[in-house]
């Protein structure tokens, strides 16, 4: 009831002032078990229960201050030493509405109580040098805790250096905040400003080179060079620490404790797979090893998710690309589950053929065609659907008594599946359906993928179709690359045009009486007329021509594209005038050829040459356009029809040919 009267409190508030809710706090208490250890209990808020799904519960994780961890609900643990001890506690809630409580640290003074296994002996090491794990999934404006897990499979003791990679350079924004690294063994952070690898060194005492285990280790050579791991890493993180650890003994193994904080823009990210990674190297140059740790960026904490491993891809070369999906489940009934069926539609635009079977937990074989009594996975392939069936299998339940291993009751199936030939530029999203035996249906979150808008290039020569408008023009069209349906496009054009006018005037100068001395002597009377002819020749010349266009078009199919749109032009004009002037001249007596060219001389032609200054010209004209070819991708030649916005509506035809990019 108490319960209760507080959930509804908290629902008034944030009701009443939204956001400003304060934020959710952990705490825990202890006590000494004489015999056992020391008991510790959490205190925390109560669970806000999401509407359709199963019941919230808790998930906890405990850090004893001496290297030591548990995700039991009510650890019980034995420090070897008295002393006191900083003790970490973080709660996740699952199926919760609200944000996790934050993190709680309290320092602790225990007596000793001998020695004890690691409460989570089951994630020791197998034939792993290094191993990272994740507390909980990543989650906006919360803390993040990664567990590193290293240790020493060598005969001799070690020393080397240990390097946490975080915030791949993929994504265009950070999506981690580093908090700290909370360290038991000594480990002492170094700035490692430029990177150099130890030699080999061989610098050990063998007592009998032939019969000792050392023989072996000494021709141990790493298949990778810690210099390519360390360049390759740094290449793919924007950020990364590093540690130096000594003294870790043959079969010691150590844990080192980080925290991040998930930063505000992650959340446009959820379902997306992102990485972590880690590298592990000893001082002798014998071992580097790499360990990648997959997460998935959530909106909430639910144990059955559905994760995709890009959220944003590029659309070129589409058809040689990949997509990972991760669906994670987790029986949290009160007995185990025996038979576990995941199903899932497969977006339209990936092949169903090109499906790849990556991994999945819990381990098992793969179903025959007929029936078998064994554990083993199902896998089928419907119409647009795929549909995944754990059969005879043993999935714990997180209520079922006696279970404190929560990883015993999760498990996934990730797989590849790639885009087929006739993928479109539109969102790819699914989900996943999980079956526990015969209990109802979960469903989980969307994972989607959106393609990037890209840009495409498109270079274009035109001409217009109109007598006495028929001048070249060059252009450059960027638009989306591949729209599927609208798009927008931009466009910039240079056209080059010269208008030339040519006027011819005719005039009658005058007419006179004149002497005329002739050949024989005698002088006599001619007539003569005088004219002239004026050519003016006029030539306007516009560079740059430039004109801006902006087009809303629509895909009708790949071969057939429509669009209207808007164009502002904009000319520097430079006019120039030249005037010639040709005179000539008449005479109504009979002259000899030889008396008419003296008479002409008299009369020179004469020629002048003006030239204006520049002026600017602009005007604005909307258009219909029709493009035909390859109009998403490739050559296509199209028609424009423009319409002036002016006193003057007289329209033209424009062509033009352009390949898109």
């Amino acid at each position: 009831m108490r319960n209760a009267l507080v959930f509804f409190a908290l629902l008034l508030v944030r009701t009443l002032f939204g956001q400003s809710l304060p934020p959710r706090e952990s705490d825990f208490r202890w006590h000494w078990q004489e015999g056992r250890g020391m008991h510790f209990q959490s205190i925390l808020p109560p669970l806000e229960q999401k509407a359709g799904a199963p019941p919230a519960f808790y998930d906890h994780y405990w850090e004893f201050g001496d290297g030591t961890y548990s995700l039991e609900k009510e650890p019980v643990h034995p420090y070897q030493e008295e002393g006191t001890y900083e003790v970490f506690y973080l709660a996740t809630g699952k199926y919760d509405n609200g944000k996790a409580p934050r993190s709680r640290k309290k320092s602790v003074q225990s007596p000793a109580a001998g020695e004890q296994k690691n409460a989570v002996a089951e994630h020791s090491l197998q034939k792993q040098y290094l191993r990272m794990q994740a507390v909980r999934n990543p989650r906006a404006e919360e803390e993040f805790v990664c567990i590193l897990t290293y240790r020493n499979l060598t005969p001799v003791s070690q020393s080397g250096r240990l390097l946490f990679f975080f915030n791949e350079r993929v994504w265009p924004a950070a999506h981690f905040d580093w908090l700290e690294a909370r360290i038991h063994h000594g480990e002492a952070e170094e700035a490692l400003l430029s990177y150099a690898p130890i030699p080999f060194s061989d610098n050990y005492f063998i007592a009998d080179v032939q019969s000792s285990p050392l023989n072996d280790y000494l021709a141990l050579r790493p298949p990778f060079a810690p210099s390519n791991h360390f360049e390759s890493l740094n290449q793919q993180y924007r950020n990364f620490k590093a540690w130096r650890f000594k003294a870790l003994q043959p079969g010691e193994q150590r844990h080192l404790f980080i925290s991040l904080m998930a930063r505000p823009n992650m959340i446009k990210d959820t379902s997306a797979l992102i990485y972590l990674s880690g590298l592990y190297e000893t001082d002798d140059g014998r071992v580097s090893e790499r360990f990648d740790l997959e997460v998935e960026i959530v909106a909430s904490h639910d144990p059955n998710s559905m994760a995709v491993s890009k959220r944003r891809m590029s659309f070129r070369r589409v058809k040689s690309k990949h997509l990972d999906y991760k669906i994670q489940f987790q029986n949290t009934g009160e007995g185990p589950a025996s038979t576990v069926k995941i199903s899932t539609p497969i977006p339209q635009g990936l092949s169903a053929q090109r499906l790849y079977l990556l991994d999945f937990q819990p381990p098992c074989a793969i179903c025959p065609k007929k029936e078998v009594p064994y554990s083993c996975l199902d896998t089928q392939i419907l119409k647009n659907e795929l549909v995944f069936t754990f059969k005879n299998i043993y999935l714990p339940g997180t209520r079922q008594r006696d279970v404190n291993d929560r990883d015993s009751t999760k498990g996934w199936i990730k797989y590849r599946i790639h885009p087929d030939n006739q993928v479109r530029k539109l969102p790819l999203s699914t989900y996943a359906s999980i079956v526990f035996d015969k209990n109802p249906p979960v469903v989980t979150n969307r994972a989607p993928t959106h393609f990037k808008t890209g840009l495409s290039l498109a270079p274009a020569v035109g001409r217009g179709l109109d007598k006495g408008n028929s001048n070249l023009s060059l252009g450059l069209l960027v638009a989306p690359y591949k729209p599927w349906r609208p798009f927008l496009q931009g466009e910039m054009w240079q056209h080059f045009r010269q208008a030339n006018t040519v006027s011819t005037f005719y005039q009658k100068d005058t007419s006179w009486i004149k002497p005329v001395v002739l050949n024989n002597g005698v002088i006599s009377e001619a007539k003569i007329d005088s004219s002239y002819q004026e050519v003016r020749v006029s030539r306007a010349t516009y560079f740059p021509d430039l004109s801006f266009a902006l087009m809303p078009g629509y895909h009708l199919n790949d071969w057939l594209s429509l669009g209207a749109g808007a164009q502002f032009r904009v000319a520097w004009q430079k006019m120039e005038e030249e005037i010639t002037f040709t005179r000539s001249v008449k005479a109504f007596n009979l002259l000899t050829n030889k008396e008419m060219e003296n008479l002409s001389k008299e009369y020179p032609a004469q020629r002048e040459q003006l030239q204006t200054g520049r002026s600017t010209q602009w005007d604005w004209h909307m258009f219909a356009h029709v493009s035909v070819g390859r109009v998403r991708s490739g050559p296509s030649v199209a028609l424009r029809y423009f319409i002036p916005l002016g006193p003057d509506r007289t329209g033209r035809w424009f062509a033009f040919l352009m390949w898109r990019f």
